[in-house]
């Protein structure tokens, strides 16, 4: 009977061996070949950097499910099938990609009295099939043209880093009006035009998946002018001293933190973020303000 339960629990215990070594392979079997099915704008290294695990690493199952969440927040794909092949020793994955139409017109027209605002312009955020965004903007507001250019690389140098290089040129009506009557209110008392020029360089570092840090350069220059103000304006201009010569400048730099994350899945976007957002502009030669600005964003 003695011997008959040493063998048992020596059966069992080479079973119970054999159970725990099968998990640990399991748990430890590599990634022997990604396969990916439907690229035809969309460069495969795109979809490479987006992976957080790769042919030859240690397939993680978390890992992987990130990698897919990440692949959809791109906006690339309205579709990503993924299968996952288990074999003795290794794992293959099949993935099933249909690109999104990327290139977005922006066609706008609004109209309030006798001032109309339309918008024109177009990106595009697989430009070159790369994961690079790039557009131009031109408005109309009140016969004032104004344009707009931007670009962005959300994977700088390959890493987790966004660059964001943006230039525009705007034009806006300022109107003023006096505040001692209700007559008066209504008929402008004098303005001016204001023209901006604006150049944003950002770059934003990826901590986790959920906390990114900000850090920019922002330079403003701006202009007044008189031209294509009606008449009424223009009188009203000279009788009340308007507008001011003053003519200003601002270098602006920005630091700021991103809590949280927005994802995407098809065609729902779901998730909670907050920014917070420091601006600080001194007097230097190029820049004329001192000032600072606190801007909270959720």
């Amino acid at each position: 009977i003695l011997s008959v339960a040493v063998i048992l629990v020596m059966v069992l215990g080479i079973f119970y061996f054999l159970f725990v070594l099968s998990l640990f392979a399991q748990d430890h079997k590599r990634i022997d070949a990604i396969r990916m099915y439907g690229l035809n704008k969309t460069n495969p290294l795109v979809v490479q950097r987006e992976f957080l695990v790769w042919e030859g690493d240690v397939f993680d199952a978390a890992a992987f499910e990130e990698s897919i969440q990440r692949l959809w927040n791109t906006q690339l794909f309205w579709k990503i099938d993924h299968k996952i092949i288990t074999k003795n020793e290794s794992v293959e994955i099949e993935l099933s990609l249909a690109e999104s139409w990327t290139i977005i017109p922006l066609i706008r027209f609004v109209g309030a009295g006798s001032t109309l605002l339309w918008v024109g312009g177009l990106y595009d955020v697989n430009f070159l099939g790369r994961y690079l965004e790039i557009g131009a903007l031109y408005q109309s507001l009140g016969g004032l043209p104004s344009y707009g250019v931007w670009f962005t690389d959300p994977r700088f140098l390959g890493k987790r880093l966004k660059l964001n290089t943006e230039a525009a040129y705007d034009r806006r009506i300022r109107l003023l009006y006096s505040p001692d009557t209700q007559a008066d209110a209504e008929k402008p008392v004098g303005g001016f035009i204001l023209q901006r020029t604006r150049i944003v360089e950002n770059l934003t570092y990826e901590i986790s998946p959920i906390c990114f840090l900000l850090f920019g350069l922002e330079w403003n220059q701006d202009q007044l002018s008189t031209n294509k103000l009606s008449q009424e304006v223009l009188e009203g201009n000279s009788r009340n001293k308007l507008p001011p010569t003053h003519e200003g400048r601002a270098l602006i730099a920005r630091t700021g933190v991103t809590m949280g994350r927005m994802d995407r899945q098809k065609f729902v976007m779901y998730g909670l973020q907050s920014k917070l957002t420091l601006e600080k502009s001194f007097e230097t030669p190029v820049s004329d303000l001192d000032f600072e600005r606190l801007q909270w964003q959720t």
